[in-house]
């Protein structure tokens, strides 16, 4: 039977191994939820709600920070219709916008992310937004809200509309396309996004 000072020791001993177990369990718990992949995000269903735009790696954090913002990528840069948009001989300054987002029903423009370089999936972002009312859609020489409306002039930056006659030439027929920024639904990289794709596979 064991004496007094022996019970405690061993009490005391048992305490100790306890509380250490314990505290390598927070540590390590703490330690999995800062170095955590998207691996143990949740794969979000596809939802025909959704638009996709592809997009770098490298733009990761800052999309993350600030949402997509509208601008004139290698992709737009890359066409003879911006070089037409940005004369002004062709288009009235006072009728141009800063910068335009692109985004498509099907998942795939993730390829985007590339322009002029093989894509490679290991280095692209798949960021989903929801249809909203600053997204629109060209269909032949119309354009449509989010609804299903044509419409004859874009609202934009809350405050400034854009006749759909000045809308930019390289904005093409089945485009989706937005002059405002947007804030993602979710950004799918990695594993995550891999996972995601299968649903259309």
């Amino acid at each position: 039977m064991l004496g007094l000072c022996e019970l405690f020791k061993y009490l005391y001993i048992k305490y100790m191994a306890t509380l250490n177990e314990q505290c390598k369990f927070i540590a390590n718990t703490i330690r999995e939820f800062l170095n955590e992949d998207q691996t143990n995000i949740k794969i979000p269903k596809a939802k025909k709600s959704f638009l996709y735009h592809g997009s770098s790696i490298k733009n990761l954090e800052s999309i993350k920070n600030t949402g997509l913002i509208p601008d004139f990528g290698d992709v737009v840069k890359g066409t003879t219709g911006y070089g037409y948009y940005m004369d002004d001989d062709y288009y009235n300054s006072e009728d141009k916008v800063e910068g335009v987002l692109f985004f498509s029903d099907n998942p795939e423009t993730w390829s985007y992310s590339h322009f002029g370089g093989t894509p490679n999936i290991n280095e692209a972002i798949l960021v989903i937004i929801k249809k909203n009312e600053t997204v629109f859609k060209k269909v032949g020489d119309h354009v449509y809200d989010m609804l299903g409306n044509k419409v004859d002039s874009i609202n934009y930056n809350r405050y400034d509309y854009l006749s759909v006659d000045n809308i930019p030439p390289f904005i093409e027929n089945g485009d989706y396309f937005s002059f405002d920024e947007q804030e993602p639904f979710d950004i799918l990289y990695g594993e995550r996004l891999i996972g995601f794709l299968k649903q259309f596979s």
